[in-house]
């Protein structure tokens, strides 16, 4: 048995684009990539797609840990969850969570001041 790989950075194409999602997921292991962190899903369709068409076996992929939505600052991605002050922090890391997805990429955003 081979160790796999592991991409710590990847974004899957919005759901906008039929079928990409799989023909993103496959080069992954045909290179022995076999687990992806998916950094933010940037439009809110990108990841759901290719975690329901891998669980239901219509194609291959790497295991995938996703990082949840894009927590971003004002301005920069107009889909992005941007929590404007401290109370809006809060809802944003409590949404997280819910979500299963308070992972370490979020919590600067939530802790510090936007730049």
């Amino acid at each position: 048995m081979i160790s796999g790989l592991t991409d710590m950075h990847v974004h899957f194409p919005p759901s906008a684009l039929p079928g990409q999602g799989e023909l993103f997921a496959f080069p992954h292991l045909y290179l022995v990539v076999t687990t992806v962190r998916d950094a933010a899903d940037v439009d809110g369709t990108s990841t759901g797609p290719v975690v329901d068409g891998m669980a239901a076996g219509s194609f291959p992929g790497p295991r995938l840990f996703s990082c949840g939505p894009l927590v971003d600052g004002p301005g920069r991605n107009a889909r992005a969850l941007v929590p404007w002050n401290e109370d809006l922090k809060a809802l944003a890391f409590e949404e997280l969570v819910a979500l299963g997805q308070a992972k370490a990429r979020h919590l600067h955003l939530l802790v510090d001041e936007f730049r």
